[in-house]
């Protein structure tokens, strides 16, 4: 949880995948589309500022065009206001769910898992609305994520409450990020499972 690469990277370890086209940081528009030509398809990727928050932190970009125009101004005011300018790429799923797992480790393997929320609803990738308990999710894809969730827990020696962040692309989902703590939406949690 130091930071989204340490995330992924622990991820990797016990086999979730993740969206990352590489983990390893860029900062230039030229390394972005060193990278880009080398996966197909080459088009849509999101590029995320291991600083940045959601909103300004992250851009979709569609095509080359956008990329050679957008990135150098981009890149400018991420160092502006972050102090620089490093970047993941990650491919883009504009169609899949956006889904929070919460849960509760205790050590061990004792983990207490909370309703799902869908943040799917989200504009500039910012959370609008959330729904708790998400609903209509795969089973699969569900039970998959349950295991990846107390696998990566494992992995670590969490102890603490936390969550993990898919985007569920039908019954294939991706690990994208994740909080070491409890997030705004710990009241609705609480009234979900009925517990303090």
């Amino acid at each position: 949880y130091l930071n989204k690469l340490s995330l992924l990277s622990e991820a990797e370890k016990v086999g979730i995948p993740n969206l990352a086209l590489s983990l390893d940081p860029l900062s230039s528009l030229r390394e972005i589309q060193n990278l880009v030509d080398q996966v197909k398809p080459r088009f849509p990727i999101l590029l995320r500022s291991l600083k940045g928050g959601a909103g300004h932190g992250v851009q979709l970009i569609n095509d080359r065009e956008s990329l050679e125009k957008i990135v150098p101004i981009w890149f400018e005011q991420l160092e502006k206001h972050h102090g620089d300018a490093a970047v993941i790429v990650e491919k883009s799923l504009p169609t899949a769910r956006h889904i929070i797992v919460p849960f509760i480790a205790q050590g061990g393997n004792k983990i207490r898992a909370l309703p799902w929320i869908d943040g799917s609803l989200q504009t500039r990738w910012k959370r609008m609305i959330q729904f708790c308990p998400a609903t209509a999710i795969d089973p699969e894809a569900e039970k998959i994520v349950n295991e990846w969730v107390k696998a990566w827990v494992a992995n670590i020696d969490y102890v603490g409450v936390g969550s993990l962040e898919f985007l569920i692309d039908g019954k294939r989902p991706y690990l994208i990020d994740g909080n070491a703590r409890l997030n705004a939406a710990f009241p609705l949690w609480e009234e979900m499972m009925g517990i303090r």
